[in-house]
């Protein structure tokens, strides 16, 4: 990729840091984002532009940890919904809770547990459920011991697939992709596993329209481009794709830097980040240099700020000065109701003038 992307490299960086700088100001006080699903994915999120040790990440694991439900002695989840327990996992293990941690295990324990009740090899007959759970155990060290689950559920959502590619729907079709790319496939089964998600990634790239991408929901998309990107799939060298991928985040991108809600912000990040990634690797082949070069670009556009968990919001410091702590989306906020006021004092002062002008 030569400088004729350039200038779309740069878009994304900005695109994507006006989205951190979102996140940031909405869990400045608290460290979590209300949800085990929305912490979780921003978890994802900063572990892509946090060092190992952040506050913001320990943050976030404490407070996911805090939420996790103990079901008996041997498994713990967060709550009876499959697609959080798993999603809190791999955020979890991205961002460095120990694998080797009695209650890692236990969400593997129970996670396990819902397997197969109905004797079809899946979660409850759900793509979602099934895609979700498959992905958590592939993403851990344990899968060796659970394999042979997620190798037949792989199997059971491949029995779903149509002529074209498809699976239920665009993200499920994504999510197929990711399990085929981390899966340890039998030598047996090689070949039809290698079609079936070549066929999958053909369908996602033949559908993609100026309108609405895949499904036109920013966490759907965000989260179809990112399993391409992370899987290598996504064609960057086809410029007026990457361009119609590109514009349709940054136009439906809120003036303070949002998709919607967390979730839609955070899995935009994800597809936005891995695809510049996979910009970026066209001069620089070491994913080490790779991720060394986004990690320092993301946190020079825009620094992280200083978490106030437990801070006043008027501290006295130990050298007599006050502070005053305010976040930057209340700093922005205040700033334009200064801006409000300032100007409705000005046509105030000049009243009586503006309308001997008007001639009221």
């Amino acid at each position: 990729m030569d400088d004729e992307n350039i200038a779309v490299k740069q878009k994304m960086y900005t695109c994507i840091s006006r989205a951190y700088e979102w996140l940031f100001g909405l869990a400045i006080y608290s460290g979590n984002w209300k949800e085990v699903r929305s912490t979780a994915l921003v978890g994802l999120c900063f572990s892509l532009r946090e060092p190992k040790g952040s506050p913001w990440l320990v943050c976030i694991k404490k407070w996911l940890l805090e939420q996790q439900v103990q079901m008996g002695t041997d498994k713990a989840s967060w709550g009876d919904e499959l697609w959080d327990t798993s999603m809190a996992l791999i955020s979890l293990n991205r961002i460095g809770f120990s694998q080797n941690d009695p209650q890692f295990r236990k969400t593997l324990n129970w996670i396990e547990s819902l397997y197969d009740v109905n004797g079809r090899h899946n979660w409850h007959d759900e793509p979602w459920e099934t895609s979700w759970a498959a992905l958590a155990i592939l993403e851990t060290e344990h899968s060796h011991e659970l394999s042979h689950i997620a190798y037949d559920a792989a199997k059971w959502l491949l029995s779903l697939q149509d002529v074209e590619g498809k699976i239920v729907s665009p993200h499920y079709t994504a999510y197929f992709i990711m399990i085929c790319d981390k899966l340890i496939i039998k030598q047996e089964d090689k070949e039809i596993f290698n079609i079936a998600s070549n066929k999958a990634t053909e369908y996602l790239l033949k559908n993609i329209s100026d309108k609405n991408l895949w499904t036109g929901e920013p966490w759907s998309n965000g989260q179809i481009l990112w399993i391409l990107s992370y899987t290598k799939k996504f064609p960057c060298s086809n410029n007026a794709l990457l361009l119609r991928v590109v514009n349709w985040f940054i136009d439906k991108q809120d003036t303070e830097g949002n998709w919607k809600d967390v979730e839609d912000t955070a899995s935009s990040i994800l597809g936005l980040c891995y695809l510049l990634r996979e910009l970026e690797s066209f001069r620089i082949s070491s994913d080490t240099e790779l991720d060394a070069l986004i990690f320092s670009t993301l946190r020079r556009n825009n620094e992280t700020p200083v978490l106030c968990i437990n801070r006043k919001l008027i501290e006295t410091n130990e050298d007599g000065t006050t502070s005053i702590n305010l976040s930057p989306r209340l700093i922005k906020v205040m700033t334009i109701a200064f801006g409000i006021l300032s100007g409705a004092t000005v046509i105030f002062f000049y009243w009586d003038l503006i309308k001997g002008l008007l001639g009221w």
